[in-house]
């Protein structure tokens, strides 16, 4: 939670797990992609296993729908259509968790 060095963090964890470490820039950031994806493909399973149903496709809303290598990435790895939702969907939600 909220860590003063995000990039130190994310190494040592990947230091702790065995995993080699990104070499530049571009590596740092396809494996946080390709972390953020996975964690969409595990919540996708789960949700088909305790549904007992299959979605050809998911929707992405907010801002970080507008990603293009993340929404490719979680098409390949799901093997399922990404369908974009309104990117404007994260102001809306933060507005609507904040009245009482």
């Amino acid at each position: 939670l909220s860590p003063k060095n995000m990039r130190e963090e994310i190494e040592n964890y990947l230091k702790k797990a065995g995993s080699p470490l990104p070499i530049n820039d571009s590596q740092f950031f396809y494996c946080i992609y390709h972390s953020l994806v996975v964690q969409y493909k595990k919540a996708i399973d789960e949700i088909e296993s305790l549904t007992s149903k299959k979605f050809d496709s998911i929707c992405i809303f907010g801002g970080g729908n507008k990603n293009q290598l993340v929404n490719r990435m979680t098409e390949e790895l799901t093997q399922k259509k990404v369908r974009l939702g309104p990117s404007e969907a994260t102001s809306f939600g933060n507005v609507l968790g904040q009245i009482k």
